[in-house]
């Protein structure tokens, strides 16, 4: 006679709860062998420490049958409801760690991986058939089915860490430690300048949370999620209302804990200056650093002095229209132009001091003119195809013994174009290679790029790049880049006229007696970005 076991153990078996034993009544019949459950032995299923799970033995023609959980945790009446959430006056006592019946209530105190054993015997051989196929095993004149489901108890998470100033802890707080906001008074009191910052270190363990989110009044940050967050201070004040979340999504759970610090920001003793990064946006705004945040810019517009230059003879002041303080950036200060500016200008700045001040009520000292970093869009070239990804797909090489894909040498992604030349006397006249087409290239100047490697030796100084169909060559050199490392060469290259899509090769001049050399150099990231021209 073949006989079957089902076992179902259950993983939250909220279903079960609230009936007693004595309601269950085994079918009379099994047909099927399954697990209903979230348990399947030998992979570990996670709860909270508190938490229960159920457990079903349904095997039919037992001889014995047992159950066994680890010492710490405990057994449970049926009794409790969905709306319990702590369990333990449902332990039922002395129960032990061993029990004979088929319906099992776990509760889970140990933190870590816990056992739960079912040992059952039976008179012929049985089988549980899953994905993990599980045979009774012949000892003496029986079959025992023995098998263990681990259960991961996870234990309530109880966050630590450490402050500090300048890498010196000036604050620590441990797992079993408990703060409140009702203990303010005895709190520690810590002095800081404006300006300065204050590093906040995550040293949760227990619990095992998977991030953290830390709440830092009057700070600022760039990841308040990060393990070590560096916080800056910029307003004066005390600040006290800070704490830290840690939390984990499986299982889910959380704990919060204020830091136990009180923040003095004082004003700052060091100058409030231009800090640098003077530039303009795609928007024409210009915009520049301070060395901490800006209470207010109202009616500075005549402390700026804002002046543009071109080539073609540009020469004047323009005025400034507006000054205001960035909304995402307080350090931050924008200027908007009452005049159009373009990226062939070159434009500076200057501040001759006046009303604005910082948070802690510096006053911004006086610049002298500084130069803006104009703003360019982007190169019509594409960037993979003129960064020869794809071992220089879309290019076609018509000197195949001089030019290459290679991925010896890139200055980003996996590909540059290697050039070789080790005969002056025999290479051609002109050593070509054409890129893929740009589309349309419109009539107008176009600032070009590209970046050279030089190997050691070598004696080429230059390439050339053309418009295919217009033969406009333009030579970039870079005989003065040093060997041995990565640079940049460019130029402005006109466009007559417009031109419909057609490609752009780039070559060489082979002989000596046009400027020919041997050697080995590498050519990546080529760009030509469009140029705004002062009307």
């Amino acid at each position: 006679m073949k006989n079957y076991i089902l076992l179902m153990g259950f993983f939250a078996l909220l279903f079960i709860v609230g009936c007693d034993d004595d309601d269950y009544e085994a079918p009379n019949e099994v047909t099927d062998v399954s697990w209903v459950t979230g348990v399947y032995p030998g992979q570990p299923t996670v709860v909270n420490a508190g938490e229960h799970l159920s457990f079903m033995d349904l095997s039919q023609n037992v001889i014995s049958h047992k159950w066994t959980i680890e010492d710490g945790n405990y057994f449970l009446n049926s009794k409790f409801t969905r709306a319990d959430t702590i369990l333990d006056a449902f332990i039922i006592p002395d129960a032990g760690v061993e029990t004979e019946e088929e319906l099992i209530n776990v509760l889970f105190k140990n933190a870590g991986l816990n056992k739960v054993r079912l040992y059952n015997t039976f008179p012929d051989s049985v089988s549980y058939n899953s994905k993990n196929e599980l045979h009774a095993v012949k000892q003496g004149d029986v079959w025992v089915i023995d098998t263990t489901f681990v259960v991961d108890v996870y234990s309530e998470i109880k966050p630590a860490f450490k402050v500090f100033h300048n890498n010196v802890e000036i604050l620590s707080v441990t797992a079993d430690e408990i703060t409140s906001l009702a203990d303010t008074a005895t709190w520690k009191s810590y002095e800081i300048e404006a300006g300065d910052a204050l590093k906040f270190v995550d040293l949760t363990t227990v619990g095992r949370p998977a991030t953290r989110t830390w709440w830092l009044a009057g700070g600022r940050t760039a990841d308040n999620a990060a393990s070590e967050c560096l916080v800056s201070y910029m307003k004066m004040g005390e600040f006290k209302d800070n704490l830290i979340n840690a939390s984990r999504v499986i299982p889910l759970g959380s704990a919060k804990k204020y830091i136990p610090l009180k923040v003095n920001v004082i004003a700052s003793t060091q100058p409030f200056v231009f800090d640098g990064n003077l530039m303009e946006a795609e928007s024409e705004v210009i915009s520049f650093n301070v060395s901490g945040e800006v209470a207010s810019t109202l009616g500075t517009e005549n402390d700026f002095t804002a002046h543009v230059s071109n080539t073609n003879g540009f020469d004047e002041d323009i005025a400034v229209k507006s000054v205001r303080v960035n909304g995402s950036d307080a350090t931050k200060i924008e200027l908007v132009l009452a005049a159009p500016i373009y990226n062939t200008d070159v434009v500076t700045v200057a501040y001759a001091g006046g009303t604005i001040q910082s948070l802690d009520e510096r006053e911004l000292e006086a610049f002298t003119v500084q130069t803006v970093k104009m703003h360019f869009g982007a190169s019509i070239l594409d960037k993979s195809g003129y960064g020869f990804e794809g071992a220089a797909n879309g290019w076609w090489i018509q000197h195949t013994a001089y030019w290459s894909a290679s991925e010896a040498r890139a200055a980003s992604g996996s590909y540059s174009m290697k050039f070789s030349n080790d005969d002056v006397a025999t290479a051609p006249g002109r050593i070509i290679t054409y890129g893929p087409a740009p589309g349309a290239i419109n009539a107008g100047d176009y600032l070009v790029k590209a970046k050279i490697f030089k190997e050691p030796g070598c004696t080429v100084k230059s390439f050339n790049l053309a418009f295919a169909k217009k033969w406009v060559r333009k030579e970039l050199s870079f005989e003065a880049l040093p060997e041995g490392e990565w640079g940049e060469v460019s130029l402005v290259f006109t466009q007559p006229e417009d031109q419909p899509e057609e490609s752009i090769f780039m070559d060489v001049n082979g002989p000596a007696e046009y400027g020919g050399g041997t050697g080995v150099f590498y050519v990546d990231d080529i760009e030509a970005i469009p140029l705004e021209t002062r009307p």
